[in-house]
């Protein structure tokens, strides 16, 4: 990988969403960050190096699909040999001081046979020995508070060795987060969903089962333009999403009742044309239907008494036999679909509309 007047990024985001974020980027910033290779769950890009710091700040303060970004120092073969030339001949070194903390983070493909511990210690001992060499003492390796990380992704015999510049955290914990529902959505997912589902377009958009409204304030924050509409069962749900709705600035847009998802037109007297939801995954999470078939079915059948002609009904679970039964039943075109992995689960977005 050339270096040359170019910062290389190695950008995450969740398994499945790689074109959600390199839509958003080019958006956001057209041929200034040029995408070069796509993977599941990353991709590798680069930008101009005469002010780096300051597009990679925008990139950090603006994305809602980035999870967190690195900065790729080189790419070589997963050969000992060549790693200790590539670590050798970088400046990774200016980087250190005698104070300075380091820790070293294995990020490999499953696929790949490799000893995961080995592989880090030969990393590790592979940056002490040239900073040793270079500047005449051994950093110090904290695994619990380093003050720097070193990003190694492991794919294909490859090794990308980079630093972690995305902060404490990863970037879909949202400052707007005040209460936390049991099942939280993951922000990023709700924003690739309200995406997917063209809420930009949208005039009013509904989520019958919000939860802590996480669907809600992504779309807001995201999109200027749609009224948000939400409702959950639980009370100290729709307590907690309206905590997070103000936190967010988006009360002046958004209604939330208390109400069951089963009989939205008891509780709006209104049309949507985006619904927008996450259901529950297992039943033991409900109270008031005996199969989660049950549910599947009354929650389509309300949507679709609400839904405008044109309108879409987009939702996330890993139940995709029993979407498919939905689906017949209700004679449902599916618009787009999208397969996701995150926290070991495999989901699937699916974007409905109505023959």
């Amino acid at each position: 990988m050339p270096l040359k007047n170019k910062v290389y990024l190695l950008l995450t985001t969740i398994s499945g969403l790689e074109d959600v974020l390199i839509e958003e980027i080019s958006e956001l910033y057209g041929n200034t960050i040029e995408i070069l290779e796509s993977r599941r769950g990353w991709i590798i890009a680069s930008i101009d190096s005469n002010s780096p710091s300051t597009l990679i700040d925008n990139l950090i303060a603006s994305s809602r699909s980035l999870e967190r970004i690195y900065t790729i120092l080189f790419r070589t073969k997963l050969e000992i040999d060549c790693i200790k030339t590539a670590i050798e001949s970088t400046s990774i070194h200016s980087m250190f001081t005698p104070y300075t903390k380091f820790a070293i983070k294995l990020d490999k493909e499953k696929y790949v046979d490799v000893d995961s511990y080995q592989l880090v210690r030969i990393l590790g001992d592979l940056v002490c020995n040239t900073i040793e060499k270079r500047k005449g003492y051994r950093p110090i390796v904290s695994l619990d508070n380093p003050d720097i990380e070193i990003y190694c992704k492991v794919f294909n015999r490859e090794l990308i060795f980079a630093f972690d510049i995305t902060g404490p955290k990863a970037l879909h914990f949202r400052e707007w987060r005040v209460y936390l529902h049991p099942s939280t959505l993951n922000a990023i997912i709700a924003y690739a969903m309200a995406r997917l589902s063209k809420a930009k377009t949208a005039t009013r958009v509904l989520d019958p089962m919000c939860g802590s409204g996480t669907i809600l304030i992504e779309t807001g924050l995201a999109y200027g333009k749609p009224m948000l509409y939400g409702m959950d069962i639980n009370i100290r749900h729709v307590e907690g999403a309206l905590e997070n709705i103000r936190r967010a600035g988006l009360e002046s847009r958004c209604t939330l009742k208390v109400g069951d998802a089963l009989s939205i037109r008891e509780y709006f007297d209104l049309s949507f044309d985006r619904i927008i939801t996450n259901p529950p995954y297992g039943i033991r999470e409900l109270s008031y239907c005996r199969t989660l078939y049950e549910l599947y079915e009354g929650f389509m059948k309300s949507a679709l008494e609400v839904l405008t002609g044109n309108g879409y009904i987009t939702l996330i679970t890993p139940r995709r036999r029993l979407m498919k039964s939905i689906l017949r039943k209700f004679k449902l075109k599916v618009v787009k679909r999208k397969d996701l992995e995150h926290g070991g689960i495999r989901a699937t977005i699916f974007v409905l509309t109505s023959y």
